[in-house]
């Protein structure tokens, strides 16, 4: 009786595997990869995403940021100023890394202080009005000037930026999941941080993962992940993939 079952419950995940990951009826999503303070490119975008939903049937929007909307790009103040006080409904913002150690930096860890400046941080600030002087002095000064020229408010709501969000059989999250860790018992440092453990993996993850943080020169779309990183901060190209059903299609600057 039990090698029946075994065979019998094999079989079901044989099957759940096959079946091709659906987003929930009546629903249509549109996930954004990496901006990078690249709110021209994004503003692109969204008027793309626009026209392409206004052809298709009526359904339930979602347009989904998948984090790392700050740093190296000229825009990512503005972009944040915007985003914190004009959050429309049917947009989320999922955190990136970035994200993550800039909330961090500000908190007064010197060590994500550092990280942050060295991967695009420097053009943040500067949105904000930080002088060359002050990001050049030591990191009593930048950590000042960080203080000082960055709204409190700015750094709650990237505190409280989730990291992830789930619809029918798709996962939306910054970087990836740990491959063999259950979905529920993913870390935030994994979740924001990982690459090739994830990148590399074939396996199925209980979910279809739709992700950024490792930019490719195409949007890629495989059994297991979808990854929507084309690198926009130098390849101008800023990505965003759309799911309805079964389907999926890419939509580019």
């Amino acid at each position: 009786m039990w090698r029946t079952l075994s065979r019998l419950f094999s079989r079901q995940l044989r099957i759940e595997h096959m079946r091709s990951p659906a987003i929930p009826d009546g629903r249509r999503i549109y996930a954004i990869g990496d901006v990078h303070g690249r709110a021209d490119l994004l503003d692109v975008l969204l008027r793309q995403i626009e026209c392409d939903n206004a052809l298709r049937v009526r359904a339930i929007v979602t347009v989904i940021l998948l984090g790392d909307i700050i740093d190296r790009g000229p825009y990512a103040a503005p972009l944040l100023s915007t985003l914190s006080s004009h959050m429309q409904p049917g947009l989320i913002c999922l955190r990136g890394n970035h994200e993550a150690a800039m909330v961090d930096a500000w908190k007064g860890n010197r060590t994500a202080l550092r990280m942050w400046l060295r991967h695009g941080g420097t053009a943040t600030l500067s949105g904000f009005g930080v002088t060359k002087a002050a990001l050049a002095g030591t990191e009593e000064d930048q950590l000042a000037a960080l203080l000082a020229n960055v709204p409190p408010s700015i750094i709650d709501w990237m505190s409280r930026l989730p990291l992830r969000y789930p619809c029918g059989d798709y996962l939306f999250v910054h970087a990836g999941v740990r491959p063999g860790i259950a979905l529920t018992q993913q870390t935030a440092q994994d979740q924001l941080w990982i690459r090739d453990e994830f990148l590399t993996s074939k396996r199925w993850h209980g979910k279809r993962i739709v992700h950024g943080h490792t930019p490719s020169k195409e949007v890629e779309i495989l059994p297991n992940r979808i990854g929507v990183d084309t690198g926009a901060y130098t390849s101008e190209r800023l990505s965003a993939v759309g799911l309805e059903g079964t389907e999926s299609w890419v939509i580019q600057t």
